[in-house]
């Protein structure tokens, strides 16, 4: 008998929880061959799934809607006694669930339409958390005058944890403070929005009352996840300018208090139509670098005129350089005094009317001495439309040998200027302490996520240190120790770095980066955890207050990884000057590798599934003169070079053997590779410009399983080339030569093959590259899509079995335009 077994990882979950199925499908007892064998689980609508990729195993997947939910088919092909597949579904409850919700999941294995077997999974049970919240808005207009009528909303709202959770007698009542009076001309009333998926319009249009000056507003039941109510107010003409509004929304759900929503407004100040802010990093290191940024906010509706923003310096600082940007039209000039004659102005800037960009104040800086003050002036600093046009004034240096430890250095800035409102004086100050210590935060994400993760699928990890309003982190160190189931990739790390003072990203993937280039170490089985540890060190180094630093680090899943992976990214720096925010991680195992083991560095995680399923990996990635890196979207200007990247990788326990590649370039009016009767839909031909060059590598490092491999090379300049179709069958015309055409880009079909002395072992991966030409002319933002087709034999127990040909999902190479550039200098 044909035997089916399906299994599941949990059998309870909360909101945000995955769940991973596990199919195992044998065939026996059948009386001869199946032309098709195919596996079917239906999914109810409330249940989000993510399916494996098609390949060798699995030969396509159809996705059928149904009254309640989707049928979902996988089809195997040809199937006779002893065929085996596995493979893994991600699951999760979604939209339409509700608390203690269940599900209890069947499938059911067929051999040419007749059932043979069938499997049940273990129920599984969601339990929801009640995390709901309220909130409360005022959206606008930005300047609220006294009799002014504004609009607040009350938003109530949850997580994924909470979505589907039905709260009962939710009461809401909002007693205004005495500068409010209720504008009863509006009614206040509340609607469900969908969020994330979810929704219960059951109370679309429901309607609050007002008793006296208190909002009452109740909801019988709701099991959304965002429901907002607007209501008006009219504030009192009798209040005075610069007066703060505190207003508080109570509430209850089944007569039990729950945290209240604040919401604070200020009344406009006609006088008062700037906001002025300096900022200087909380800490700072003797001789160690130093930046201010002073921001100038015009909040109000009319131009400022004779507009003047000086800073002056202290004096245990040296400021070397300076830039000034904003958001709006003007013209502007800059002033520098120095020490050696603090009554005279140097000119840097004078009626400039573009953003300044980074300017190096050496030069008018006389020698032996230093800056004292910087000033900006303009005629005008107009407002914009939102009534919040800014400017952004940042000096950048060092701090002195005149500072010792323990000094704290003040900055004062002052801000004057005239309007037909009256005039404006402002001043702001900024502390920083010397004593070297650093203030962390830290966000870790996964950088270009696909759909689906897949053993030996290569995966990069973004961890991105900011430096926010005062904050700074001296000599950084970002550390990734790989959690079990993930390896190193042989890709060293790339970095971007974005400068407050020069306004701008720079990236080590696109160019040289203006900072200490940082030492890389992979130390593995760290510490003997049998993990490997991912170090990226910039030493001597400043991460100053507004700039940010985007770390990735590429590594790899294994062969055998857990269905659900967890990984947590750090950020530290040497010795334990550090002030901690966001989440502390205890450094017991010396991750920043500084040798103190009872400090803390901030964390950041993050988790994500993994699929199988029995076959090989297909990926095709470009990328164009406008990409940083191989993406399956690239993006090239017309007359440019382009390189596509074709990878086989053996993801399994077995061997692979005689593998056949078949690459047709893009023309207008192409098709699939195996499937002929479906559109690629190129826009543009593409033309190749040199020959093709293959390789074999181990993803893990190890040797490669044939040493030498004889790798064949074929060419063809025909469209329709000599090849095989879905089933295996020869298709085509075209022939094939293993010298290429003499004019290379005659060359519209490659074919590469493996000797059959070749073993594609695990983990080992054939690539295949190309480069081609975009043609002179090419409209910007046609696509051309290319895709291939590969056919092999898997080695399992001496036993040779062919694989079904697959053809992979097609990549675009879109028409962009080229970004402007200087050639040569004088």
């Amino acid at each position: 008998m044909s035997n089916l077994t399906k299994t599941v990882n949990k059998t309870s979950v909360n909101g945000t929880d995955t769940f991973i199925y596990t199919f195992n499908a044998a065939y026996s007892g059948l009386s001869g061959p199946a032309t098709e064998g195919t596996l079917t689980d239906f999914f109810p609508s409330r249940i989000l799934y993510q399916l494996p990729q098609t390949g060798s195993g699995i030969t396509s997947i159809t996705q059928v809607k149904q009254p309640g939910g989707t049928l979902v088919t996988f089809h195997f092909g040809p199937v006779q006694n002893g065929t085996s597949i596995s493979f893994t579904v991600a699951a999760s409850f979604g939209p339409g669930r509700v608390n203690n919700d269940t599900f209890a999941n069947a499938a059911s294995l067929f051999a040419d339409d007749v059932q043979v077997a069938t499997g049940t999974a273990p129920t599984v049970t969601l339990t929801l958390v009640d995390d709901f919240k309220l909130a409360k808005l005022y959206l606008g207009p930005t300047v609220v005058n006294p009799g002014d009528t504004i609009e607040y909303t009350l938003q109530l709202s949850t997580d994924k944890l909470g979505a589907g959770y039905q709260l009962n007698n939710v009461v809401i009542t909002d007693a205004l403070p005495p500068q409010l009076a209720a504008d009863t001309t509006f009614t206040p009333v509340g609607d469900d929005i969908p969020f994330m998926g979810y929704s219960d319009s059951t109370y679309d249009g429901r309607t609050g009352s007002w008793t006296g000056n208190t909002l009452n507003f109740t909801l019988p039941s709701y099991s959304g996840a965002l429901y907002t109510i607007k209501f008006r107010v009219k504030v009192l003409a009798s209040v005075a300018p610069g007066t703060v509004i505190n207003n508080t929304a109570n509430w209850t759900v089944g007569g039990t208090a729950r945290t209240p929503a604040m919401n604070t407004l200020q009344i406009y100040t006609p006088a008062a139509s700037i906001s002025f802010n300096k900022y200087a990093p909380l800490y700072a290191a003797l001789n160690g670098t130093i930046q201010y940024r002073v921001t100038s906010i015009n909040t109000g509706n009319v131009p400022l005129t004779n507009w003047v923003l000086t800073d002056t310096l202290p004096s245990k600082v040296n400021i070397t350089a300076l830039s000034f940007n904003y958001d709006i039209s003007m013209t502007y000039s800059i002033n520098i005094r120095t020490s050696n004659n603090p009554g005279v102005d140097i000119p840097v800037l004078t009626n400039a009317t573009q953003p300044s960009g980074s300017v190096d104040l050496s030069p008018f800086i006389p020698a032996g001495s230093n800056v004292i003050s910087v000033s900006v002036t303009s005629p005008s600093f107009p407002p914009n439309a939102n009534r919040n046009a800014t400017s952004n004034l940042v000096l950048s240096g060092i701090i002195n040998s005149s500072a010792a430890s323990g000094d704290v250095i003040v900055n004062n800035a002052v801000n004057t200027a005239d309007s037909s409102l009256g005039s404006i004086n402002e001043t702001s100050s900024g502390s920083t302490t010397i004593n070297g210590k650093s203030v962390l935060s830290v966000e870790k994400s996964l950088f270009s996520k696909p759909a689906q993760y897949f053993p030996l699928s290569d995966i990069q990890f973004e961890l991105r240190q900011f430096a926010s309003e005062g904050y700074v982190n001296i000599n950084p160190v970002f550390a990734d120790l790989l959690p079990v189931g993930v390896v190193a990739s042989a890709i060293p790390p790339d970095y971007v770095y974005f400068s407050a003072l020069a306004n701008k990203n720079y990236d080590s993937r696109t160019g040289s980066v203006p900072i200490p280039v940082p030492v890389y170490e992979v130390i593995a089985n760290y510490k003997g955890t049998g993990r490997t540890l991912l170090r990226l060190s910039f030493k001597n180094f400043t991460l100053n207050q507004g700039d940010a630093l985007n770390v990735y680090f590429h590594a790899i899943i294994g062969l055998n990884p857990p269905s659900t992976i967890t990984n947590v990214g750090v950020v530290g720096n040497p010795g334990d000057n550090t002030k901690v925010i966001g989440t502390p991680f205890p450094d017991v195992n010396d991750l920043d590798g500084d040798g103190i083991t009872n400090e803390n560095l901030a964390q950041s995680s993050v988790t994500f599934n993994v699929l199988s399923t029995s076959q090989f990996m297909l990926n095709k990635y470009v990328k164009g003169n406008l990409d940083a890196a191989l993406t399956q979207s690239g993006n090239g200007t017309a007359g440019s070079e382009a390189q596509y990247d074709l990878y086989i990788t053996n993801n399994q326990d077995v061997d692979l053997k005689n593998i056949e590649v078949i690459d047709i370039l893009p023309y207008v009016g192409d098709t699939g590779v195996l499937l002929t009767n479906v559109p690629r839909g190129s826009q543009y031909n593409v033309y190749a410009s040199s020959t093709v060059t293959a390789k074999i590598i181990n993803l893990l490092g190890n040797p490669v399983t044939t040493p030498d491999p004889i790798i064949n090379i074929f060419y063809s300049t025909s469209t329709d080339p000599e090849r095989f179709d879905q089933n295996g069958n020869p298709i085509g015309t075209g022939t094939f030569s293993t010298t290429p055409p003499a004019d290379i880009t005659t060359l519209k079909s490659i074919k590469v093959t493996t000797d059959p002395s070749v073993i594609l072992g695990p983990a080992d991966r054939l690539i295949i590259t190309l480069d081609a030409v975009i043609p002179v002319g090419t409209p910007l933002n046609q696509t051309a899509y290319n895709s291939f087709a590969v056919r092999a034999d898997q080695v399992s127990g001496g036993v040779v079995t062919p694989l079904l040909p697959t053809e992979p999902n097609k990549v675009g190479l879109t028409v962009g335009t080229a970004t402007g550039a200087s050639i040569g200098n004088l």
